[in-house]
């Protein structure tokens, strides 16, 4: 499995009204996975006050993979909810996840 991170292309959505953002696009070969995701996700704490960090999501990304959208969400969401445990959540999380099916449709 090879990550390739995408470059930020402008600042927060909706903070300022002047931000601009530069148009990107990429393409999906068959069986590979976009993820966006916010940084609620990368600096979620636990109950030590552990952040979960981009390294922890990298790994997280290469051990979840499967082709199939939901489960690779699922499976990303499970690990950072097991790294929380009962410490309070402190930020929004949002995770998107695009796949491209291996099939011809």
């Amino acid at each position: 499995m090879q990550l390739i991170p995408l470059k930020k292309t402008g600042s927060l959505v909706g903070i300022f009204n002047e931000n601009t953002w530069e148009v990107q696009s990429i393409s999906l070969s068959q069986g590979n996975s976009l993820v966006l995701f916010t940084d609620g996700i990368n600096e979620v704490q636990n109950e030590t006050g552990d952040f979960y960090g981009n390294d922890r999501l990298t790994d997280s990304l290469k051990i979840n993979f499967t082709p199939e959208a939901e489960s690779f969400r699922n499976g990303i969401l499970e690990d950072v909810q097991e790294f929380v445990g009962a410490a309070p959540r402190l930020d929004d999380i949002t995770l998107v996840v695009i796949s491209r099916s291996q099939e011809n449709r």
